[in-house]
């Protein structure tokens, strides 16, 4: 009788819901009828719904009666269910929604939403419920990576931020709640941040009782950035600042940056204003902030003439800071300014500078200290001129090219070098000669200590220490920066050229030791013998360079013949070549702040992040020298790889398309490079496994240095860059500060890839609610 009666009412109800059925069967969407008891006792159950626990209907009927004695569904999870469900009937909802982990049979528990529509009692008084199931598995699995993403993302951002030497803060743009506030602007405001988070921000900052009449919160959306400037009345001291909106844990978050300018409460009126002064001199002048010589409080039109500027553009995009100079020459200037102690102290110094349209010029810059108490407005600061010296040298160097001088050591250049000693091989065969290639150990060093006029200086004083010991016969010329090539001719055998290789170092080192203020020097030499270790220029270059490699490599500050070289040496450096690059050329004293500041404002401000990314990529390679600088994102599934973004110097061919949807199984497994560290550097793709070496000697790679990205510790891609002219050894102070430049960009880009995944979490919400309607 009861299953009589059970089947009467299943048909019955079936009738009355057929447009849910057949709805529910066009998806096939599971569907099951139950009574609104404690139990949720099973009445009917469509075939989709019986598929999606992993039995048959018989089955499932046999061994569970109702919901609560389904499988797994444990009674904590079960418990709160049904008492919403009843609690919502009760209340007189017609419907309700409830998420729920359904377990299946010899399978993993999937994320199911029900959602529930209620029938009033007919005969037994007991009310029914009608579930629909929706798998939103894939749903609840990708919220989980977007928390986790979101989670890593604030808390890199985070770190940024307690780096950052300007002013930070976040505030909720609803209750105006502070929510962080960085380092930098609890020292200003005095109070710590444990103090200052949960506190209204208009209290904190402004000393308010209420908010601002002038909060920006109105003018702030998604994608852009709100410049202004303001003063606070409570620290007295104007601000300059940028406003952003940001998802901060959750909540609409307004992110506020600012940096002071000239104080407005200090004044002097006892001292004469320099400004004044300089205002009528017809050369560049800025003025710089003492903290961090960046902040350019003060500058004339003639500096933005100079550097190709209006006034507009020169705040909009340099934000009236100092970021027109060449890396290094700031960071070696930065440290001059900061040997100037009182008022009056000065210091003089040539730098490379970069005009709006990216021409660089050579300019001569003054520093000039003038100390908080003699300035008129009570700031420290430091005064700077600077004159154009390009076209001078441009001159200079068209003038001594043509008659083959190097201009700054008087004697010959590259070009002239190659010339005569070219010329000496083919109308000679029967003679013996060496050629020398010296390079000055650690010449950086000297122009970041002492500046480029003592470093030309040393390199001119090497140049006439040459002259003096090598005969008159002989070939001396500079063919590079810190380098110098040596053809000695007519020699009787090697030991001549070892004796005078012995000279010459010697000679290095002492060069400057009865100075007040000596500069130490020296050198590393490789010889090549003619016609021993070569008959043409081409490789006798080429073994000099290999002899001068091992010599830095033992230590530097002496000299070996090309013979001298063990067969072992010989085997470790099988592939060096002529265009391999020299430890002294890109070698970094430590990791440039000042890049990596640049590089972050850049990304932080931008409104294009694919453009920024590039930008940035052709500023590193640039700055590196190197032949391609890329990024590749892995699909979701981490299956294949994509170049996604690129930078080649000139003459270097593009191969982004060529680089896209690249399976990691059909290349070696290239992920497994990057199993025991997060770099991979191979100065020789030849040493690589065969499928690992094809894809990147396809694209004509030579040595490669590549930085992984990791999410949760999983590889996602990675930031590389590659030299293509010839093999290269890169320092481990380039290595570090790759590194972090690569982590930087990687932070950005996975805030990107957040953006996309929160879109794609939207577009599914919306297809679930529409699916209801």
């Amino acid at each position: 009788m009861q299953n009589s009666t059970d089947e009467n009412t299943i048909g019955s109800s079936l009738e009355d819901n057929r447009d849910l059925l057949e709805f529910a069967v066009k998806l096939n969407m599971g569907f099951s009828k139950h009574y609104l008891d404690d139990s949720l006792t099973m009445i009917w159950g469509n075939n989709a719904f019986y598929e999606k626990t992993g039995y048959s209907e018989k089955e499932f009927l046999f061994r569970f009666p109702s919901l609560k004695r389904f499988g797994f569904l444990k009674s904590y999870d079960f418990l709160p269910m049904i008492a919403y469900l009843q609690k919502e009937y009760e209340a007189g909802k017609s419907c309700a929604e409830y998420e729920i982990c359904m377990p299946v049979n010899h399978k993993k528990p999937v994320w199911m939403k029900l959602d529930c529509t209620f029938v009033a009692p007919k005969n037994n008084g007991i009310p029914m419920v009608y579930i629909l199931y929706t798998d939103i598995d894939d749903f609840r699995k990708k919220e989980k990576e977007y928390y986790i993403s979101e989670k890593e993302y604030k808390k890199n951002l985070e770190w940024m931020m307690s780096e950052y030497k300007g002013n930070i803060y976040v505030s909720d743009m609803e209750t105006y709640d502070l929510l962080y506030i960085n380092e930098s602007y609890s020292n200003i405001l005095q109070i710590s941040a444990k103090q200052a988070v949960g506190q209204k921000c208009y209290k904190v900052i402004q000393g308010r009782d209420s908010p601002c009449p002038f909060c920006t919160n109105s003018f702030l959306s998604k994608d852009k950035i709100y410049n202004w400037e303001f003063y606070n009345s409570q620290l007295k001291q104007a601000f300059k600042e940028k406003d952003k909106m940001l998802q901060w844990n959750g909540r609409r978050a307004h992110m506020g940056l600012s940096t002071a300018l000239d104080s407005t409460n200090r004044n002097n009126k006892n001292c004469p204003d320099i400004t004044v002064e300089l205002k009528t001199m017809s050369v560049g002048l800025i003025r710089l902030d003492t903290e961090d010589h960046r902040s350019i409080l003060w500058y004339n039109e003639k500096f933005l003439e100079m550097l190709e500027y209006t006034k507009e553009q020169f705040e909009e995009e340099s934000l009236n800071r100092c970021v027109y100079m060449h890396p290094d020459d700031f960071e070696r200037a930065s440290m001059m300014a900061a040997d100037l102690k009182e008022t009056g102290d000065n210091a003089v110094l040539e730098v490379r500078v970069y005009t709006r349209s990216k021409e660089e010029k050579i300019w001569a810059i003054t520093l000039y200290k003038v100390n908080s108490e003699d300035s008129r407005d009570g700031i420290s600061s430091i005064y700077s001129m600077g004159i154009d010296l390009t076209e001078e040298r441009k001159r200079n160097e068209k003038n001594t090219n043509i008659i083959g001088i190097d201009f700054l050591t008087g004697i010959l250049n590259r070009a002239e070098t190659e010339k005569q000693i070219k010329d000496y091989i083919l109308n000679n065969s029967g003679s013996q000669a060496a050629l020398f290639m010296v390079d000055t150990d650690n010449f950086k060093m000297v122009n970041d200590n002492y500046g480029h006029i003592v470093g030309d200086m040393v390199l001119t004083e090497m140049a006439e220490g040459m002259k003096t010991i090598m005969s008159k016969n002989d070939i001396v010329g500079r063919i590079g920066g810190d380098e110098f090539m040596i053809f000695m001719k007519n020699i009787s055998g090697a030991d001549d050229a070892a004796r005078k290789a012995k000279e010459l170092t010697e000679m290095f080192r002492h060069l400057f030791e009865d100075d007040k203020n000596s500069v130490s020097v020296s050198s590393s030499i490789g010889i090549s013998i003619f016609p021993d270790n070569g008959e043409t220029f081409k490789n006798l270059y080429s073994n000099a360079d290999r002899a001068l490699y091992q010599v830095k490599k033992l230590g530097k500050n002496s000299y070996l013949l090309y013979d001298d070289i063990s067969a072992e040496k010989m085997l470790d450096n099988k592939y060096f070549t002529p265009r391999t690059k020299i430890e002294s050329e890109n070698n970094f004293a430590n990791v440039s702040g000042d890049l990596l500041g640049y590089v972050f404002e850049m990304l932080y401000d931008s409104e294009d992040l694919d453009k920024s990314v590039n930008d940035v990529l052709e500023i590193i390679g640039k700055k590196f020298d190197v032949s391609r600088a890329y990024i590749f994102e892995n699909s979701e599934d981490n299956l294949y790889t994509s170049n996604t973004y690129e930078w080649c110097s000139e003459g270097i061919t593009s191969e982004i398309a060529n680089l896209q949807n690249l399976s990691f199984s059909e290349h070696g497994n290239y992920k497994e490079l990057f199993e025991d560290n997060t770099v991979f550097y191979c100065r020789d793709i030849r040493t690589l496994k065969p499928g690992q070496a094809e894809i990147l000697a396809a694209q004509g790679i030579r040595s490669t240095l590549q930085c992984a990205i990791l999410e949760n510790k999983t590889f996602t891609g990675m930031i590389g860059f590659d030299e293509c002219t010839g093999l290269r050894l890169w320092t481990q102070e380039e290595i570090s500060l790759l590194i972090i430049l690569s982590q930087l960009i990687s932070l950005f880009l996975l805030k990107k890839k957040m953006g996309r995944m929160e879109q794609k979490i939207v577009h599914y919400q919306n297809l679930l609610d529409g699916s209801e309607d």
